[in-house]
């Protein structure tokens, strides 16, 4: 599967991604070579901040090319309208309220890396926002109103918005994230049935263990089908799949 990591211009991104291939957004809008029906993951690291920019052209024409991008149009959509409901739940604020109970102050900023927080202060936090809006580069604002945290503003980030400090660290995310994709999806040609098996591992009673659901998975792959774990703030992704197996409480 071909990785395409695109950006407004080639000179935003200094650092090397083993496995993936760095592309402008011009070339990819209007290059005949990337309109080609093969499997793609598309990282749009472009500017998504203006009204239909270029970086949401991006994600709508990788959407249209069967291509899988990150972030989705849906996203910038939301972040560009308002917060997104799958961060107002009452599951994410609890998650939020445990990764900050021990910060100083009234006012926290996050910045998540493919998952990654790149002070590493709080690295759970950023692989909840990375699981919740599935964008590659984010930043956070928390703010604590009488004793509890408050998600106060969430953007997208680019290419360009990266400190030079912090180059290392997102390219080691990135090449984390990629290689953990490329793991996945090697052994799946095109048409391979896809089945998502919901799951929550904050379940103290849950419907299966871990055990049950890596027999579930294993027993998927036997049978022909790409299995992959999802949690519940991930359930828009459910169009990615033929089918859904629920092993979480509804």
């Amino acid at each position: 599967m071909n990785v395409f990591l695109v950006v407004n211009h080639k000179r935003d991104w200094p650092v090397e991604v083993p496995g993936a291939n760095v592309v402008s957004a011009r070339e990819y809008l209007t290059d005949p070579a990337y309109s080609e029906n093969r499997p793609a993951r598309v990282l749009n690291l472009c500017r998504t901040d203006r009204y239909q920019g270029r970086g949401y052209y991006v994600s709508l024409l990788a959407e249209a090319r069967g291509h899988r991008p990150l972030p989705e149009v849906k996203t910038i959509g939301d972040l560009q309208a308002d917060l997104p409901a799958n961060l107002l739940s009452g599951t994410f604020n609890d998650q939020v309220q445990r990764a900050l109970a021990n910060h100083t102050g009234d006012k926290c900023i996050v910045d998540s890396y493919f998952g990654r927080d790149p002070l590493r202060r709080n690295d759970t936090l950023s692989q909840h926002l990375f699981t919740a809006l599935r964008a590659p580069l984010l930043r956070a604002s928390f703010m604590r109103h009488n004793g509890r945290w408050r998600l106060s503003e969430v953007r997208i980030l680019s290419a360009i918005d990266i400190e030079p400090e912090h180059h290392a660290v997102v390219a080691e995310a990135g090449t984390d994230y990629i290689t953990r994709n490329r793991a996945r999806m090697r052994d799946a040609p095109a048409g391979t049935p896809a089945l998502a098996i919901l799951y929550n591992q904050d379940e103290p009673d849950p419907p299966s263990n871990r055990e049950a659901l890596e027999k579930f998975s294993a027993m998927g792959q036997a049978l022909g089908m790409r299995t992959e774990f999802l949690r519940r703030n991930e359930i828009d992704r459910v169009p990615e799949f033929d089918a859904l197996f629920i092993r979480d409480t509804t």
